[in-house]
C-alpha cells in the first residue's frame, strides 16, 4: 500500500473529483486524537479506499483531524469523515444501518456519537496496561446482554431465524415467540455497522500501543462470551485488513503513550443513553409564573442593566428580490419567505457597514486575500449563499452539521456557479480557521455564544442575531453570565432562569435584552470597540429579532 505524503498548507478549493482526499495527522497528538485518526484509517482500508490518505505532519488545517475533502466540501471529525467515506461507495451503504441512521447525530445529540469520538478514546488512552482495558470496555458486554428493539419486529425476528438467534416459529406458541427477546449480534442489533468497526479499530490501536494482542484480550476477558463472540465477528468480518492496519500503525506511528491523554471532562458511558439513542434536556414548564421562578429584586436588576442600552435604527435597502435568481430567494418548504428575506437584508446590512468601517476591503486588497466571511450554524446556506453573491470580494464559508443541509446548499452554489463558497461540515469547535467576519441568523441558544467566542479568537468582526434564549446552559466549557459587568449583578441561576424568559411568547422583550446585553458587554470586555444592539427589521419577520453588530 502506498501512503501519499503531504506537508504544507492545504487548498481550500478543489474542483476536481479525483482529488477526494483523506487527511490523518497522527504525529505529536494526544492518545485519544490519535484514536480518532486510526480509526478512519482503519474504515479507509475496509472501504478501499486507502488511496486517499494523506498523513500530515504538521497542524496545517482549518479544521480538526480528522479530514476529507471533496470538490468544495470539507469533512471533520470521526463520525462524519467515517459516513463521508462509506455514502460515497453507496448512499444506502449497510454499514450506516436503516435509513443511514449510524453515528449521523453530532455529539451534543447523539449518545453513540459521543461515545466514538469523545468518551471510548478518552477511557482508552487513560489504560496503562491490558488489564486496565477490561474495565473501559465492560459497558460493551453490558450493552451486549441487553436484548434490543428494532424498527420493525417482525421482519428483525424473521432475520433472526435464519442467523441461529430465535428459534423457528413453529416450535413455540405465537404468544411465546414473541415475546422471546432479541439479542444483539453487534453493538447496534443483528447487523454489523460501522460502530462495530469504529470500536474494533481503537480497541486494536490500543494493544498495539501496550504491546499486546487480541488472544490476551480475550483471555482477560474470558467470563464475557457475548463480548467475545462480537470481537470474534468483527474480526472475521476484516479478514486480512486488521494486520495491514497494525504494519501501517508500525511503520508511521510512534508508539510512545506516556502524557499522549488529552485532560477533558470526563463523561461517562451510560448504556441506558447508547440504548435510547437520544439525550433528552430539561427544559423550564411553559406557563411557569415569573414571580414564582425569578426574586423579586431580579427585574429592579434587569432594568438598571438594560436601561443602559438602546436598539441601534439603520437605513433597510430596497431590494427587488423578483429580480434575482430562484437560488438566492430562502427556500423553505414552499411557505411564505418574506420574512427570511427581511432578516438576510439587515444581517447584509450589518456585514456591509462593517466592513466599511474597518476599511477591510482595502487592508485585503494589499495582500491580495478575499475578505473571509463565516456563516456559523448555515443550515442550507440560506444567508451564507446570500452574502456571496452580493458580496463577491468576499469568500464565504458555511459552517454546518447537517449532511441534507449542505447538500441543498451544494446544489444552490452550483446553480449559480458561485466560487467564493466553501462548505464545511463539522461541529463549530471544529473549525480552526482565521477569518474577519462571523455571522449568524437564529443560532440556537448556547451556539451563538460559541460563535461570538470563535469571533473573539480571530480579532473577528459579529454580525449575528440570536435566538432560542431558553437553551442557553451554563457548563465547564461556557460560563453564564458572559460579562464581568453582568455577573457582578446577577448570578448564574438567576440569569439560567431569565434566558428562559426569553423564549416565551409575550413579556420576552427585556429578557432577551438582558441576555443580548450580557453579550454586548462581553464584547466589550474583551477589546470591541464598535457594539450596537440593533433588530431585525421589520419587527414582525421574526419573534427573536434582536442583532449584535460589533468589531474591533
Amino acid at each position: 500500500i502506498t501512503i501519499k505524503r503531504m506537508v504544507g498548507s492545504i487548498q481550500t478549493y478543489n474542483t476536481d473529483y479525483e482529488n477526494n482526499i483523506i487527511y490523518l495527522q497522527i504525529a505529536d497528538e494526544s492518545e485519544d486524537v490519535l484514536l480518532h485518526n486510526l480509526s478512519v484509517l482503519f474504515i479507509a482500508l475496509y472501504s478501499k479506499h486507502y488511496e486517499w490518505i494523506q498523513f500530515v505532519k504538521n497542524d496545517a488545517s482549518f479544521l480538526d483531524y480528522p479530514a476529507c475533502r471533496l470538490n468544495s466540501l470539507w469533512v471533520s471529525g470521526v463520525a462524519n469523515c467515517l459516513r463521508h467515506l462509506l455514502l460515497l461507495d453507496d448512499p444506502k451503504h449497510p454499514l450506516l444501518g436503516h435509513n443511514r441512521s449510524v453515528l449521523s447525530g453530532q455529539r451534543d445529540v447523539s449518545p453513540w456519537t459521543l461515545t466514538t469520538e469523545v468518551t471510548f478514546p478518552q477511557k482508552l488512552s487513560q489504560c496503562s496496561s491490558v488489564n486496565d482495558l477490561k474495565q473501559s470496555l465492560e459497558f460493551l458486554n453490558v450493552l451486549l446482554e441487553k436484548p434490543f428493539i428494532g424498527h420493525n419486529q417482525r421482519k428483525l425476528r424473521q432475520e433472526a431465524i435464519k442467523l441461529g438467534v430465535l428459534p423457528e416459529h413453529g416450535l413455540l406458541s405465537h404468544e411465546e415467540w414473541s415475546n422471546l427477546p432479541l439479542l444483539r449480534l453487534y453493538l447496534h442489533g443483528l447487523h454489523m455497522s460501522v460502530t462495530d468497526l469504529v470500536i474494533y479499530a481503537m480497541i486494536i490501536s490500543k494493544l498495539k500501543f501496550l504491546n499486546s494482542d487480541l488472544s490476551s484480550l480475550k483471555t482477560i476477558v474470558s467470563e464475557w462470551p457475548l463480548f467475545l463472540k462480537w470481537i470474534i465477528r468483527v474480526e472475521g468480518h476484516c479478514h486480512g485488513i486488521t494486520k495491514t492496519f497494525l504494519n501501517l500503525i508500525s511503520e508511521n506511528v510512534s508508539v510512545n503513550i506516556t502524557n499522549r491523554f488529552s485532560p477533558s471532562v470526563n463523561i461517562p458511558i451510560t448504556v441506558k443513553n447508547l440504548d435510547s439513542n437520544q439525550m433528552k434536556i430539561p427544559l423550564l414548564p411553559e406557563g411557569e409564573e415569573l414571580c414564582h421562578v425569578l426574586p423579586k429584586d431580579c427585574f429592579s436588576k434587569i432594568n438598571t442593566i438594560c436601561s443602559e442600552v438602546h436598539f441601534k435604527d439603520y437605513p433597510l435597502p430596497d431590494l427587488q428580490w423578483e429580480s434575482f435568481p430562484t437560488e438566492i430567494k430562502p427556500q423553505r418548504n414552499n411557505t411564505n419567505n418574506t420574512n427570511k428575506m427581511h432578516q438576510l437584508q439587515c444581517i447584509l446590512v450589518g456585514v456591509k457597514h462593517v466592513i466599511s468601517q474597518l476599511n477591510l476591503k482595502k487592508e485585503k486588497a494589499l495582500g491580495s486575500e478575499p475578505i473571509r466571511i463565516v456563516d456559523f450554524c448555515s443550515g442550507s446556506g440560506h444567508l451564507g449563499i446570500f452574502l456571496a453573491y452580493f458580496l463577491p470580494d468576499c469568500h464565504v464559508y458555511l459552517v454546518e452539521t447537517k449532511w441534507g443541509s449542505l447538500n441543498f446548499a451544494q446544489s444552490r452554489i452550483r446553480a449559480l456557479d458561485l466560487h467564493n463558497v466553501t462548505m464545511c461540515l463539522c461541529h463549530m469547535d471544529q473549525f480552526k480557521a482565521e477569518f474577519d467576519i462571523g455571522v449568524s441568523l437564529h443560532a440556537c441558544g448556547t451556539a451563538t455564544d460559541i460563535v461570538l467566542r470563535h469571533c473573539v479568537r480571530c480579532d473577528a468582526a459579529v454580525v449575528s442575531s440570536p435566538c432560542c434564549y431558553g437553551k442557553i446552559k451554563s457548563s465547564s466549557k461556557m460560563c453564564y453570565p458572559r460579562s464581568r459587568t453582568v455577573s457582578d449583578f446577577i448570578s448564574t441561576a438567576e440569569f439560567i432562569k431569565i434566558s428562559k424568559m426569553g423564549d416565551r411568547e409575550t413579556d420576552n422583550e427585556d429578557f432577551m435584552k438582558l441576555v443580548d446585553v450580557d453579550r454586548m458587554r462581553g464584547l466589550e470586555e474583551q477589546g470591541y470597540t464598535s457594539v450596537e444592539l440593533r433588530k431585525l427589521i421589520p419587527l414582525t419577520c421574526s419573534l427573536k429579532n434582536n442583532l449584535i453588530v460589533a468589531f474591533k
